[in-house]
């Protein structure tokens, strides 16, 4: 997982410890007990699964275990604990839930409960608060003890046990994140983090009666869940896999506005009914979010999935919920979903699935996977991201946000802007199929994302699921003119998951198998341009280069094939088609008017796909 940072930084990428350690972990976040109105009326907002289920019971910290989920239990003592020398070497994770000191909620919730010994209890989280601000004083601003998102849960427990102990210490701790916390030097922004960052400040200003924090942090929020959840339901992280994260904070936050007597948030349901819908459209057949940025294969949580009729449909493969939403969704933020059917049992997990990325820069939780697809068909998902598996820093963290981690076209000798855009050009659906094209042309004199070469990808799904034709095609007009002879050669990557094991493989076919299932890929050529010797190469679990994996979960990395077709022409054909195991699939490209004709067989079937000139691709 990351390192916190105090801001977030616009032309670099940042990841989320907090909400990773979250999805990544299994851990189960209650939501808070509604607040009542007024300071003293304060609800505090529970461990975020370091309670006492999960190991930190009263007795376990007396004795001085305290358990982080997925790393075990760290001995400190039952005197004096060493923060500094505790921290060395550990994981940022594990830091980061340390260092927020939500274990000591449990402490709380024994005094809240008139538990016997409670007053023991709090007297020992004042004297770990103590030595944690011995350790860590806010003036040496630590990024181990000082990072924003540990400081945001930290307060909320500073602010739990001000509750019940007014020391000059935990007085003390509450004018120190309020201060940092209120300070716009230390704000993260419009995300994950600022939020929880105004959830931390309006707990210690609610507590502490500060009107000024009180202020700071509503007004940040009200400006935010504008910013960060837009009028479609997408929001600005780019994964999936933090929306209902994302939804249980904006809940959370709400409850803590109005615990304070301050006015809630005006359209924070119908933004966040909007936010679930996009995450229904973002579901696969088989339940889980299709991982797109950083996302693992997991399903939308029960406590958000519950609350929301189109999240119920589809969690429930249609038995409950409502589906309400079209076959095909195109998010202006950057995402085409496509699926054959909403059914339900059998017929729901027997549709296709197709996704198809596009739109702003790369932010926060996203990948650089512009123009990349992502295919489920047959029962099972054909093409995959590389998908996410944790945050911690190396090669494997770099390759898998990385272009070639991804269903795209890449320029391997040269560098990829990590400021690029591109956009959905044309889209059309006919009952023979669909068709979409994306460009990373920002227009102008900046052109694509590889130093001005603009990549155009269009896509023409057959309907029913029997084939996928990909041509990719590339224009060096704007590309920065000394960079002609490196940007010659081109990668286009296909992912495979995990479960297919290539049986075949040559310079024009790929075939590989998955149970009952096949999927050939067919890099059919134009005419007089054929593809050169060795042009096709298939890895699964390289480490040099890093290729050939995907990650479904944290910690997580599994060998999968990756198949890599390398071209120095300015237009590259793929055709894929899923099929049952032995099926033979061949295709061949003709000249057709000023276009093409892209004849296919699949088994004894024939069927014809056309090419325009302009690349518009249609039967």
């Amino acid at each position: 997982m990351t390192r916190a940072h105090r801001s977030f930084p616009r032309t670099r990428p940042v990841v989320g410890v907090l909400v990773a350690a979250v999805l990544g972990l299994g851990i189960a976040v209650s939501p808070p007990t509604p607040a009542q109105a007024g300071p003293a009326q304060f609800t505090c907002l529970g461990a975020n699964g370091l309670g006492s289920s999960q190991g930190n019971t009263p007795a376990n910290l007396m004795a001085g275990r305290v358990t982080i989920p997925g790393f075990g239990v760290t001995a400190i003592g039952t005197g004096h604990v060493n923060f500094s020398r505790l921290n060395v070497g550990k994981n940022p994770t594990w830091q980061l839930w340390f260092n927020s000191l939500k274990w000591l909620e449990p402490f709380m919730t024994a005094a809240s409960d008139g538990a016997p010994g409670a007053s023991t209890y709090l007297a020992r989280a004042d004297a770990v608060l103590a030595d944690f601000r011995a350790a860590y004083p806010v003036s040496g601003r630590s990024p181990i003890g000082w990072g924003t998102q540990a400081a945001s849960l930290r307060a909320a427990t500073v602010a739990c046990l001000a509750k019940y102990r007014s020391t000059g210490n935990v007085q003390g701790a509450l004018a120190d994140h309020g201060a940092f916390l209120s300070s716009d030097r230390n704000y993260a922004g419009d995300w994950n983090h600022g939020l929880e960052e105004n959830i931390g400040l309006l707990a210690v200003g609610c507590v502490a009666d500060n009107q000024a924090w009180i202020d700071k942090a509503s007004g940040r929020a009200h400006s935010a869940l504008v910013s960060t959840i837009d009028d479609q339901g997408v929001f600005n992280e780019q994964s999936p896999g933090y929306g209902p994260w994302t939804i249980t904070r904006w809940r959370t936050i709400d409850s803590v506005l109005r615990g304070c007597s301050q006015p809630g948030l005006p359209d924070l349901d119908q933004r966040l009914e909007g936010l679930a819908s996009w995450l229904a459209a973002a579901t696969q057949p088989d339940g889980n979010l299709v991982q797109i940025g950083d996302t693992y294969a997991e399903q939308i949580r029960a406590d958000v999935a519950g609350d929301y009729p189109t999240t119920r449909y589809v969690t429930s493969q249609g038995t409950q919920g409502v589906v309400g939403l079209p076959l095909i969704s195109i998010y202006r933020a950057g995402y085409v979903f496509s699926r054959s059917a909403w059914g339900t049992g059998r017929t729901f997990t027997g549709a296709t699935f197709f996704s198809m990325r596009f739109g702003p820069r790369r932010y926060a939780h996203g990948h650089f996977d512009h123009e990349s697809v992502t295919w489920f068909a047959r029962g099972r998902p054909l093409l995959a991201d590389a998908g996410h598996g944790g945050y911690a820093p190396g090669a494997y963290r770099n390759w898998i946000v990385s272009a070639p981690a991804h269903n795209v076209l890449t320029v391997p000798g040269v560098t990829l802007r990590t400021y690029g855009v591109s956009n959905l050009t044309r889209s059309s659906a006919s009952p023979k199929g669909e068709f979409y094209e994306v460009s990373d042309d920002a227009g102008g004199k900046v052109g694509g994302a590889y130093q001005g070469l603009v990549r155009t990808r269009g896509v023409y799904l057959v309907s029913g699921g029997s084939a996928m034709v990909v041509l990719d095609r590339t224009s060096t007009s704007k590309l920065y003119r000394t960079l002609l002879a490196k940007a010659r050669f081109k990668t286009v990557w296909w992912h495979l998951p995990a479960a297919f094991t290539v049986r075949s493989a040559n310079d024009s076919a790929v075939v590989a198998t998955a149970g009952s299932t096949q999927l050939t890929v067919l890099h059919v050529p134009f005419p007089k341009t054929p593809y050169g010797k060795g042009s096709t190469r298939v890895y699964r679990g390289s480490s040099s280069p890093m290729q050939g994996w995907v990650s479904t979960a944290q910690g997580r990395r599994t060998a999968a094939p990756a198949i890599g077709q390398s071209l120095s022409t300015s237009r590259s054909l793929a055709v894929i088609v899923p099929t049952a195991v032995g099926v033979k699939v061949t295709a061949r490209l003709m000249p057709s008017g000023t276009g093409y004709r892209l004849d296919l067989w699949t088994g004894g079937v024939y069927s014809v796909v056309r090419i325009t000139a302009g690349g518009t691709i249609f039967s």
